[in-house]
C-alpha cells in the first residue's frame, strides 16, 4: 500500500514538474516573440560610423546684434570621421547686414564639414532673392535654379560652376556658373549670359513672351545683379537687340524700376548703336550711350557723349555728324525721331539727290534738327535745322556744264 502511494505521488510530482516546465517555456517563447516584434518596430540602430542623429540642426552668422544668415535643416546625421554632417531639407536664409532681405537657398540634402565650414549641396538648388517686406509671390522676387552649390560658412558666399536659369516678372535668362555674396546680396553670373527683358504689358496668360514686341535681348560674358540697387550689369562682348536696333559695347548697365522693369540703359566701352530699319541705316558710336525706356519697352531718348560720330544712309543720300554730345528724342512706340540736339564742336555733312547731288557742310557749337511730323516708320523726314551758336555753312551744288558735273560752292 505504501509503495503504491509513493509511486502515485512520484507520478503527480513528475506531471507537475512537466507542466511547470511547459509554462516556463511558453512564457519564454512569448517574451522572445514580443522582443522580436518590438525590434522590428524600433528605429534602426546607429551604425558604428555614426556619432549621433538629430531631428533639427541650425547655425547662424551673427555680427553684433544682427543675424546675417542662418543655415537650417530638418534632420542631421553626424559621422565620427572627417567632421562630416549630412543635412536634409536644408534652408539657408540670408537677412543681410541691415536685416532688410529674406534671400533663401533651398535644397534637399547637403554635406556640412564642420572643421572647414563648407556646405556642399550636390542636387538641385532653388534660390530666391527678395526684400524682407515683400511676400514670396511678389513680382520683384528673383528666382534662380541651379545645382552643385557650395556655401562657405565664414565668407557667406555660395558658388557653382553648373548651368543656371533665372527669372523675375520683367525678364528671364540663363548662364553658366554663379556666385552669391550674402553680406552684399550680390548675385554674379560667371559666363555665357543670355537675358531677355520684357515690356510691362504682360501677355494674357501672365507669362513672359520672348517674341513680344519691344523685348530687349542681351548677351554677354558675365552679369552682376544688385537687387538692393535694382541694377543689372552685363560685361564683356555685350550685344543687345530690340527689333531692328542693336547695341554692342564692353559693358551695359540696366536700371530697373520698382516693379523690376528696365527703365534706363547705359553702355560704355566703345559702344556702337545701329538701326537696320528698311528706310535707311543709322549708326552712332561714342564713349558712352544711354537710353531711357518707356513702360512699353520703346525707346524714349538716346544720349551719346564723348567723341560722338553718327551717320545715316538712305537710297537718296546720307548724313554724317560729329559732336561732343548728341541727344535724340523719340516719339511713339515705333521709336520715330522727333528732335536731335548736338553740341560741342558739331560738324554736319549731308548729301542728297534732293539738292542735285550737292553737299551741305555745317560747323557750329550747337544745333537742333527737327524731324517732320509726317515721318513714317518707312521714311524719316527732316523739317528744319537750326544752329544754336555761330555757324559756318558751306553748300556745294553740282551743276551740269557741257554734260559734265561741276561743283559750285555757296
Amino acid at each position: 500500500m505504501r509503495n503504491s502511494e509513493a509511486q502515485r505521488y512520484a507520478r503527480w510530482s513528475l506531471a507537475a514538474a512537466g507542466l511547470l516546465a511547459l509554462m516556463v517555456a511558453g512564457v519564454y517563447l512569448r517574451n522572445v516573440l514580443i522582443a522580436r516584434q518590438v525590434a522590428k518596430k524600433a528605429p534602426p540602430g546607429v551604425p558604428p560610423t555614426v556619432e549621433q542623429r538629430s531631428n533639427e540642426f541650425s547655425f547662424s552668422k551673427v555680427e553684433g546684434q544682427r543675424t546675417i544668415y542662418t543655415v537650417k535643416a530638418s534632420r542631421a546625421t553626424e559621422f565620427k570621421e572627417g567632421s562630416r554632417n549630412v543635412l536634409e531639407d536644408v534652408d539657408i536664409v540670408v537677412y543681410g547686414k541691415k536685416g532688410d532681405r529674406r534671400d533663401t537657398l533651398r535644397t534637399r540634402a547637403c554635406d556640412f564639414i564642420s572643421d572647414s565650414g563648407k556646405v556642399s549641396c550636390a542636387g538641385e538648388v532653388q534660390i530666391s532673392l527678395r526684400p524682407a517686406s515683400a511676400p514670396p509671390a511678389s513680382p520683384n522676387v528673383v528666382h534662380v535654379a541651379t545645382s552643385a552649390v557650395t556655401f562657405d560658412r565664414d565668407s557667406g558666399e555660395a558658388r557653382t560652376d553648373k548651368p543656371v536659369t533665372f527669372h523675375w516678372h520683367g525678364g528671364e535668362g540663363r548662364a553658366v556658373g554663379l556666385s552669391y555674396v550674402s553680406g552684399a546680396g550680390t548675385l554674379r553670373l560667371r559666363q555665357d549670359v543670355e537675358l531677355s527683358l520684357y515690356p510691362s504689358q504682360a501677355p494674357a496668360d501672365g507669362e513672359p513672351d520672348s517674341a513680344a514686341p519691344n523685348t530687349l535681348h542681351v548677351a554677354g560674358d558675365t552679369m552682376t545683379f544688385q537687387r538692393d540697387r535694382r541694377l543689372v550689369t552685363v560685361d564683356g562682348n555685350v550685344h543687345a537687340q530690340q527689333l531692328t536696333h542693336e547695341l554692342t559695347a564692353a559693358q551695359i548697365s540696366m536700371e530697373l524700376d520698382a516693379t523690376f522693369q528696365a527703365k534706363r540703359l547705359v553702355a560704355s566701352g566703345h559702344p556702337e548703336m545701329r538701326d537696320w530699319s528698311p528706310e535707311g541705316h543709322i549708326a552712332i558710336d561714342a564713349d558712352e550711350i544711354s537710353s531711357d525706356l518707356r513702360t512699353d519697352g520703346s525707346v524714349e531718348s538716346v544720349i551719346a557723349t564723348g567723341n560722338v560720330h553718327g551717320s545715316r544712309s538712305t537710297p537718296i543720300g546720307g548724313d554724317a555728324i560729329d559732336a561732343g554730345r548728341i541727344e535724340l528724342d523719340l516719339v511713339t512706340d515705333e521709336n520715330m525721331p522727333r528732335l536731335l540736339t548736338a553740341s560741342q564742336g558739331v560738324k554736319l555733312i549731308s548729301t542728297s539727290a534732293a539738292f542735285n547731288g550737292g553737299t551741305r557742310r555745317v560747323a557750329t557749337d550747337g544745333m537742333e534738327i527737327h524731324f517732320s511730323k509726317n515721318s513714317r516708320p518707312d521714311q524719316t523726314l527732316l523739317d528744319t535745322i537750326d544752329t544754336l551758336a555761330p555757324a559756318r555753312v558751306n553748300w556745294e551744288n553740282t551743276a551740269i556744264v557741257n554734260g559734265k558735273a561741276l561743283p559750285q560752292s555757296t
